[in-house]
């Protein structure tokens, strides 16, 4: 084996030097190639030889080759490419043909994973976007394809992936035209010429006899026909037929495969496949007029018409003149369409819009505002479009708006956390301590305990009074008391820090021992106390073992972090005869997966105490 890699390094070794003499790598970086180059001929040399080992020499000899260019480049030398990355290249496709004869079955491995998946759209779809994009094979790509959609016909994302698949492939066919010089300019000049010919053979057939001159004009009918064949321009396919065939077959066969689909929606993703391809522009008002057509009354329909005249299409002009045509196709949408949908599309747009467009917000926030209010009236504005007009209303400083927004949204929508706290959090922001105390009170009515995020809510009102009003933190937590655990839990660990902060130790002490096993048990309670015991100075090490044995008694089961501290506390500041017992309570008390995280934590946690030590 060795007398192999050696001869092998031997053969390489020409490139090298002249890397060294021409400067393009040092002496150790010449060094540590043949280093590695070693290491990866000896495991070619073995006798069960692993497809990794050819990847991972294929893929360094990548890099070393990218390196050589980018040195080349930032040094202007040009000269000696044929010793050093000619054979380089040589050498990653000789790698790569080893590797395909020597592993036969990697090549099947894509039919194999369809044939196992094949109940998977997602599959399907990587394996042809494979063949299309990387392997550069757009009748394989467009038969799996095909194969896929007989499967799944209520597949959207197949569809839309087939459409653009097929706007790919005209794209191919278009710039291969344009490579050889084959334009519709070109060939209507060879048609005229042709013509030209043919005119004059005609002429000097008809001297000869009218029996010539009728066999010509017989024989250059169907040249004409062949020319105008040959133009690009008249060519359906490469002005998008095929893919405008699948995009009328996906809807008619969504529709047919699954009742419930809504096959506006997949028409609007394929018109906005269009987008990145200039030939497609006729295919997009085709697109457009299906939309139209099919779906008059649906929101979606008006919602990705308007967002494209706002986009200005493949001619954007004036904002102005853009979001005057965005409104437009929104206000005749809203003659057509259910309300209460278009709306919060609506205001989406136009906060979009607001963004997007930050010289000329004056131009969109006056329509916002005015297209807000009538949602409100109409009771159509939903959660999500009050939530997103004021967070645009915040980020502009507009805090008066913001908050009109967010109370006119609690009024409608009471119970919803995120209205509330999005609006405590304006408050805050403005220094409205009475406005936040007032939304709070308000909130605490409405919103049950059992919602979705209550706690974090209590939890964000607790932290601000800490931190403003120190006053209303009593009042808060002692509400919090007698509600719910969903709703005291998060509080308590916050409250135990506001104590020995703002009143000592001594104060979260008492808290902490009346609080620690009143449910609802809170390891963040028990957490927070050591951490507190453990900032003393001297520390108190049966309080502080007392509160690890309670806290590992009591929620141990799966808070890896609480065992840590226990075993590094007894290691280093308690009695290190104990923390052997620690360890092998925390490995029986752990679920199975936290066990082996706390064995491989301790472990490191042991090592590099013995390197300190050392």
């Amino acid at each position: 084996m060795a007398e192999f890699v050696q001869k092998r390094l031997e053969e390489l070794l020409p490139e090298l030097e002249q890397l060294e003499r021409v400067q393009l790598f040092t002496k150790p970086e010449v060094r540590a190639v043949i280093k590695k180059r070693k290491e990866f001929e000896y495991r070619l040399q073995r006798k069960r030889k692993s497809l990794d080992d050819y990847t991972r020499y294929i893929e360094y000899e990548k890099n070393v080759l990218q390196l050589i260019w980018k040195r080349r480049e930032r040094l202007g030398y040009k000269h000696k490419q044929a010793d050093i990355d000619h054979k380089i290249v040589t050498r990653i496709c000789q790698l790569y043909r080893i590797a395909t004869i020597r592993f036969q079955r990697q090549r099947a491995a894509l039919p194999r994973l369809l044939r196992t998946h094949a109940h998977r759209a997602d599959v399907w779809e990587a394996a042809a976007r494979y063949e299309m994009e990387d392997n550069n094979s757009p009748e394989t790509a467009r038969r799996l394809y095909l194969r896929a959609l007989r499967l799944h016909p209520e597949s959207a994302a197949l569809w839309t992936a087939h459409f653009r698949m097929e706007l790919q492939y005209v794209d191919v066919l278009r710039q291969r035209q344009s490579l050889l010089g084959v334009s519709e300019k070109g060939a209507a000049g060879e048609g005229e010429d042709g013509e030209g010919a043919d005119s004059d053979g005609q002429d000097s057939g008809g001297e000869d006899g009218g029996s010539g001159e009728e066999e010509e004009e017989d024989s250059d009918e169907p040249k004409r026909k062949r020319r105008r064949r040959s133009r690009p321009g008249s060519d359906p396919v490469l002005q998008g037929a095929v893919a405008m065939v699948v995009a009328r077959q996906a809807i008619a066969r969504l529709q047919e495969a699954d009742p419930k689909a809504d096959p506006c929606r997949l028409l609007a993703a394929l018109l906005a496949q269009c987008r990145p391809f200039e030939f497609a522009a006729g295919l997009e008002a085709q697109l457009r007029a299906e939309l139209r057509d099919c779906f008059p009354e649906h929101a979606l329909t008006y919602d990705t018409l308007a967002r494209e005249a706002l986009s200005g299409g493949r001619a954007p002009g004036r904002l102005r003149a853009r979001l005057e045509a965005c409104c437009a196709v929104y206000e005749e949408g809203l003659s057509a369409a259910p309300a209460a949908d278009l709306y919060p599309l609506y205001v989406s747009s136009l906060v979009e819009a607001a963004r997007a467009a930050a010289r000329h917000r004056h131009l969109v926030l006056p329509r916002l505002e005015a297209v807000l209010e009538r949602a409100l009236e109409a009771g159509a504005a939903t959660e999500g479009a009050l939530l997103q007009a004021a967070a645009l209303y915040a980020e502009l400083g507009l805090t008066e708006r913001a908050a009109a927004a967010l109370r006119a949204g609690t009024e409608r929508f009471g119970a919803s956390v995120p209205l509330w706290d999005q609006l405590i959090q304006v408050l805050a922001a403005a220094g409205d301590g009475d406005g936040v105390c007032a939304a709070f009170e308000a909130a605490a009515v409405a919103v049950p305990d059992s919602a979705a995020g209550c706690g974090a809510l209590w939890l964000r009102v607790l932290q601000w009074a800490a931190a403003h009003r120190t006053t209303y933190v009593e009042r808060v937590f002692g509400a919090a008391a007698v509600r719910s655990a969903a709703v005291l839990r998060p509080l308590k660990a916050a409250y135990l820090r506001w104590l020995a902060e703002q009143h000592g130790l001594e104060a979260a002490r008492r808290m902490f021992s009346e609080h620690q096993l009143r449910p609802p048990v809170d390891a963040d309670l028990f957490a927070a106390m050591a951490e507190l015991e453990e900032r003393q100075r001297p520390v108190d090490v049966a309080r502080l073992r007392d509160v690890y044995r309670t806290a590992c008694r009591h929620v141990g089961d799966d808070r890896l972090d609480l065992w840590m501290a226990y075993v590094r506390f007894e290691r280093e500041r308690g009695s290190p005869e104990l923390a052997a017992g620690v360890y092998r309570q925390a490995v029986a008390s752990l679920r199975p997966e936290q066990a082996d995280q706390f064995v491989a934590q301790h472990a490191k946690m042991v090592a590099n105490v013995v390197e300190g030590d050392d």
